[in-house]
């Protein structure tokens, strides 16, 4: 099987999904996901039992699964995609540095902003 390049951007629910279900089908990919968080995985239904003191803050985050062939990419952001040479390029948002990841097939899982009725 051909060694696909996946770059997955954003890794809430949609991307952890997605990066699974790439690695499902095609088991020697070579994902790379760019999250602009700190932390890789983060657990929102979690918030009302830290608010509560039944859970720590700190147990609502973890790290990555450590998967061969599976890079993220935390406190990165997508700045720009070049569909034509199909690359993608991030910016560190602590660092300032900048790479190019190429791909196969890119994956967009950025999430979305809830829609807050007004009066």
């Amino acid at each position: 099987m051909k060694e696909t390049k996946i770059v997955v951007i954003g890794y809430g629910t949609a991307g952890i999904t997605a990066v699974g279900y790439a690695k499902r089908t095609n088991r020697v990919a070579e994902i790379h996901v760019i999250e602009t968080r700190d932390y890789a995985i983060y657990h929102p239904c979690s918030i009302p039992d830290a608010v509560a003191g039944l859970l720590s803050w700190d147990n609502m985050v973890e790290e990555a699964p450590k998967m061969t062939k599976f890079n993220i990419h935390l406190n990165c952001r997508a700045e720009e995609i070049d569909v034509d040479d199909k690359k993608v390029k991030t910016r560190n948002l602590k660092t300032g540095e900048t790479i190019s990841l190429d791909y196969d097939k890119l994956i967009i899982a950025t999430g979305s902003i809830p829609l807050v009725p007004r009066r």
